[in-house]
């Protein structure tokens, strides 16, 4: 197999992508349709475009938030702003001389087989030109928007504005509006808090969400104060069951809502808490499902995307079966992929490295998959076969449609402790083997009492993914970059 690569999108995923398979001597050229790098990071005012906001700020630190190998500048803050996350992006492609290997607003329209079956044909388009089309032999999928927005239905009575979250630029547009912002994640949470003091009425319906603390019942409360009469390690034993139970469930089924100031806007009534939206009864005026009304002029849905396939035409990567008839599937296409990235006929040439959802930072994420991906088209990491693939397949589908029996789950969900043990294995990272309580482990302890503390007690940080030997490329600085992180955050 050939080593003419291409990478579809330039934002947080495909310029990882890019510069772990040039690592790896790979002929790679990265396709991204917009002007800039950066992806979503890139503000525009466009709203055809999603993009972050102009007063966006990072929910994840930036201890958590940056490539295994490039730590922010010394001095960022510690929850950089999206143009700060801009610039990093804009840094970190400099830095590893990748602005070569893109082109910039090459929009690829779609992606089929050549007549002789030998290579994938990418049929392009720049801003003003004609399509044109160049062949590869393999191709990953890395661009973010690959979903169409998804809007309530049942809106037609209503005649005032009604825009999806991608095309919400600058709250001063809706100034003395009263407005419906549908939805409570965390783009949700951001759109409602930037109206206050410019629209003149906000109200926040969503189906469900409640806080954290609200999970803990007296039926749980009574039992645990029961059995620790009884037998106190038990009874923290049971506790901690309990926590982690909820955890996960929040970090699998839904990503939480993280706002700084969304619970003081609710507190003071600058935003108002709604039940969802049931109907439209004229046509300014909404029936909420607790089945008070209010007077509105904007409705903007932050309901999310729906995945989208299409691009790659030949490949049936969706599957209609027991997950598609849960209702609370939501009509999200679930993909047959090994590890949520491989299409078991085509694993030798495609990879979808936009397919996977996690609590921890994407930038980690996203380097380590690409990492994994590298290491298996070179060859040094091998794939099952393809039954073993689809086998793989079965019984994660039926894992996810056992959870969207209870509630929403998103198609690309993995079973986390799984998923990394392989991209670890498969990257070659060395941290399967010496972190932990295995021989290995305890090796790395005896040499290195100091680092193995702070890798397995101290910040869970990128860095250490690029601190062994294995068959990824190990970074120098990754030593220095994790005792420096730690440092710091024990200065906090």
């Amino acid at each position: 197999m050939g080593s003419k690569i291409a990478v579809i999108g330039a934002g947080v995923t495909g310029l990882v992508t890019l510069k772990n398979l040039l690592e790896e001597s790979f002929d790679v050229t990265a396709f991204e349709g917009r002007h800039a790098i950066g992806g979503l990071w890139k503000y525009t005012s466009d709203g055809g475009i999603l993009s972050v906001l102009e007063m966006t700020i990072s929910n994840k630190s930036r201890f958590e938030v940056s490539y295994t190998d490039f730590p922010y500048p010394e001095g960022s803050p510690i929850f950089p702003s999206g143009a700060e996350v801009q610039n990093y992006l804009e840094s970190y492609a400099y830095n590893f001389d990748l602005l070569p290997h893109i082109q910039l607003q090459m929009k690829v329209l779609k992606v089929v087989r050549n007549h002789d079956d030998t290579k994938w044909t990418l049929h392009l388009r720049d801003r003003n030109g004609p399509e044109t089309t160049d062949d590869f032999d393999k191709v990953a999928f890395c661009s973010g928007e690959w979903g169409r927005p998804k809007m309530p239905v049942s809106v037609s009575l209503f005649k005032g504005e009604l825009i999806h979250a991608q095309q919400f630029k600058k709250p001063s547009k809706f100034k003395g509006k009263a407005v419906v912002v549908l939805g409570i994640g965390n783009n949700a949470a951001d759109i409602a808090t930037a109206l206050v003091g410019h629209a003149s009425k906000i109200y926040l319906a969503h189906r469900d969400g409640r806080p954290g603390d609200l999970a803990i019942t007296r039926r749980v409360l009574d039992f645990r104060y029961t059995l620790n009469a009884i037998s106190p390690i038990a009874s923290e034993g049971f506790f901690n069951m309990v926590i982690q139970s909820l955890t996960k469930r929040a970090s699998m089924c839904h990503q939480p809502t993280v706002s700084d100031n969304l619970c003081s806007h609710l507190e003071d009534g600058s935003i108002i808490s709604k039940h969802n939206v049931k109907k439209f009864v004229g046509q300014n005026t909404i029936t909420f499902t607790d089945s008070t009304t209010a007077e509105i002029d904007a409705l903007i849905c932050c309901t999310g995307f729906t995945r989208d396939f299409t691009l790659i035409p030949e490949l049936r990567t969706t599957e209609r079966d027991a997950w598609s008839e849960k209702p609370k599937s939501d009509g999200q296409p679930l993909p047959r992929l090994y590890q949520n990235i491989f299409p078991p006929s085509r694993s030798d040439s495609i990879a979808f490295l936009n397919n996977f959802n996690f609590s921890t930072g994407y930038m980690l994420i996203a380097d380590l998959a690409s990492m994994a991906l590298a290491q298996v088209w070179k060859g040094n990491s091998q794939l099952p076969s393809v039954g073993e693939m689809n086998q793989q397949i079965d019984a994660h589908h039926a894992w996810l449609t056992k959870l969207v029996e209870r509630e929403t789950v998103h198609s690309d969900f993995v079973q986390e402790e799984s998923w990394l043990r392989w991209c670890h294995d498969a990257a070659g990272t060395g941290i399967n083997e010496n972190l932990g309580y295995r021989l290995a482990g305890w090796g790395f302890w005896a040499r290195e009492r100091k680092l193995s503390g702070l890798l397995m007690g101290g910040v869970e940080t990128p860095f250490a993914i690029r601190f062994f030997d294995g068959k990824r490329k190990k970074w120098a600085g990754a030593r220095q970059a994790i005792i420096d992180v730690n440092k710091e955050v024990s200065r906090l």
